[in-house]
């Protein structure tokens, strides 16, 4: 099972589920984590911030960390930001 700890530290976390095998996966650059959403095709999990209004995602382990470019793409079809258009060849 998989969860997200929005406390003084926030981290997502990661154990079996009888809680055994506790893992902390991702505990940098996040502020408010939540939406977690696997995708078990790409054995990957996804996350929204809402505190940096990103959609991110990684290797199951927390490894191989990248922020999507949806968020980017949405603000480029909106004329918002020349780098998000490059990014998404608009």
């Amino acid at each position: 099972m998989y969860w997200t700890d929005w406390g003084d530290h926030p981290k997502i976390e990661r154990a079996g589920m009888d809680g055994l095998e506790r893992h902390v996966i991702v505990r940098s650059n996040l502020t408010w984590p939540n939406g977690l959403a696997i995708d078990y095709s790409e054995m990957r999990l996804y996350w929204v911030d809402a505190g940096t209004k990103s959609i991110e995602y990684a290797d199951l382990d927390g490894q191989n960390r990248k922020v999507s470019n949806l968020l980017c793409c949405i603000s480029a079809l909106k004329g918002e930001g020349p780098i998000c258009q490059e990014l998404c060849s608009l």
